[in-house]
């Protein structure tokens, strides 16, 4: 049976295990030697050959060398940190070296696959250190039948494999393509021996299958002319292809892989850990109202920091509003002691009678004496609109000309519907500023390879620029080089440039000034005809 030291320090390398695989950059690093140093401290752990802490610290060693083998200009590097392993970047690593990091994985995954693979060290030394009880190298059927543990590690693998065979040309191909990257239109320069190599390296790939054979046939020419020979593409194109992180050979492509892979791994076999704390109920409870009233206070402080508190206006919009005389407030009859102007009494009792609803408005307001509070409320009568209008008998009988029945009836206006087509020029012009903003200018060596294709190939040959030319100009159309050829052209950037040729603009002109002579000619023999 295992001790009670043994058992903590167990639970306490499982736990940094699982931080360190689902952790990136320095936090990785901290957990990487905290995790090293715990484990040497436990000499009997070390000799484990199966279960959760054999597991775990392979584990760990194989985080720790992917880690470490990032490139002298990205942090963080395990270098420095005093990591045992090889920690070199990868582009400087031989095919043992890929080999041997192949293998690691493999062998993770076949230990990862058994039946004990979450065997504690209590289970392990349970029957007094009769480990035959107790271990069980089976394989877990439910695990293996998972895509994590063939298809995706197939994936992996081939990933490895191929940067196995590009290990003996991956560091001069970096190398080469930082110090010549401002040569854009020459040919990378490689030694005579190290092309030759490339050369048998592709014409000989043998992989597991044909389909990825073709596949790793085509990352090797990528990085060739495409007219055949073995002529590697400029410093620039070079280093474009190998910063692309969406190609197979990219370094960052590998790491995320293996990182998704390993942690479904982790996440699958073994389970979460968390930390165990006392339980205060008291103290949550009130530490959880402490909380909610902090909350409360910088939300009321950022209201009042960005709207104006509607409150003072609200309150004097209310005193202004006209009430009933219940309300103590001036009431919107009209009553016989307020004094008024004669004048305007006189046209107010006029509008009054002639008004066909003003008998409906003196009972709504007696009705309205007789309200509940709630229905009180409701200050202003709903206007009158003209399909409402009811006239009596006398008032047709004393209109006559019918313009006067229009002149009486009230300016009801209409909604008015607008409607606005899709294709509106304020959308246009929006649509058309939008395209203009995300317009992007043309770098110093896109111009360079639209000048180079044309020393090549001539003017007009856009498309064939555009083919040559295909990773440097891969966000640009034919019709954008073309612009940005007269674009050089207007500005006097292609004076001293030799275009493929030129005798094709020399026959033009010849041809353009026979037809003029040709012209003049007929004319003259018209005019003597006529």
């Amino acid at each position: 049976m295992a001790s009670v030291g043994q058992v903590v320090t167990e639970n306490c390398l499982e736990f940094i295990a699982q931080q360190l695989v689902f952790s990136n950059g320095e936090s990785r690093l901290e957990y990487c030697k905290l995790f090293r140093e715990l484990h040497s401290r436990e000499s009997t752990l070390k000799n484990l050959s199966y279960g959760k802490l054999h597991n775990l610290s392979k584990i760990s060693e194989f985080v720790e060398l992917m880690e470490g083998a990032r490139a002298d200009d990205q942090e963080p590097c395990l270098s420095e940190q005093g990591s045992p392993h090889n920690t070199k970047p990868f582009y400087k690593w031989k095919p043992f070296d890929w080999k041997a990091f192949r293998g690691r994985l493999t062998r993770i995954q076949m230990s990862m696959l058994r039946e004990d693979a979450n065997a504690t060290v209590d289970d392990i030394y349970r029957h007094n250190g009769d480990r035959n009880n107790s271990e069980n190298p089976s394989i877990d059927e439910a695990r293996s039948q998972s895509k994590w543990y063939s298809d995706n590690l197939y994936r992996v693998v081939d990933l490895l494999t191929l940067q196995e065979k590009l290990a003996p040309f991956r560091e001069n191909l970096e190398s080469m393509s930082w110090y010549f990257n401002d040569e854009a239109s020459e040919p990378l320069p490689l030694p005579n021996d190290l092309v030759v190599e490339y050369m048998e390296t592709l014409d000989n790939l043998q992989c597991r299958n044909e389909a990825l054979t073709k596949d790793f046939q085509k990352v090797f020419r990528i990085f060739l002319k495409s007219d055949g020979t073995d002529t590697f593409r400029s410093p620039a194109t070079i280093r474009g292809l190998l910063d692309d992180h969406t190609k197979a050979y990219s370094f960052t492509l590998l790491r995320n892989r293996v990182d998704k892979l390993i942690r479904r791994w982790v996440s699958d076999v073994f389970q979460p850990v968390t930390i165990v704390g006392r339980a205060n109920p008291e103290a949550a409870v009130e530490e959880s109202q402490t909380d909610a009233l902090q909350r409360l206070q910088r939300s009321r402080a950022r209201l009042r920091e960005r709207v104006e508190d509607p409150m003072s206006e609200t309150v004097a919009a209310a005193t202004l509003a006209q009430l009933n005389k219940e309300g103590k407030h001036p009431s919107p009859m009209p009553s016989g002691d307020e004094p008024q102007d004669d004048e305007h009494s006189e046209k107010e009792n006029d509008r009054t009678e002639r008004s066909p609803s003003n008998t409906t408005a003196v009972k709504k307001y007696k009705r309205r004496r007789g309200m509940s509070p709630i229905t009180k409320g409701r200050m202003l009568d709903k206007k009158r609109s003209a399909t409402r209008l009811d006239f009596t008998q006398s008032d047709d009988e004393e209109i006559e000309d019918p313009e006067v029945q229009d002149e009486v009836l009230p300016d009801v206006r209409r909604p008015i519907q607008v409607r606005t087509s899709p294709g509106t020029p304020s959308k246009k012009k929006r649509s058309q500023e939008k395209s203009y903003q995300g317009r992007r200018v043309w770098s110093d060596i896109e111009k360079q390879a639209v000048k180079d294709g044309i020393i090549r190939f001539g003017v007009g040959m856009w498309a064939r620029i555009k083919n040559d030319k295909g990773v440097i100009l891969r966000d640009r159309t034919s019709g954008q080089i073309k612009d940005c050829y007269r674009t050089m052209k207007r500005r006097g950037e292609l004076d001293n440039i030799e275009e493929a040729w030129p005798e094709r603009k020399k026959l033009t002109e010849e041809e353009k000034e026979e037809g003029k002579e040709q012209e003049k000619v007929d004319e003259k023999g018209e005019q003597e005809d006529k």
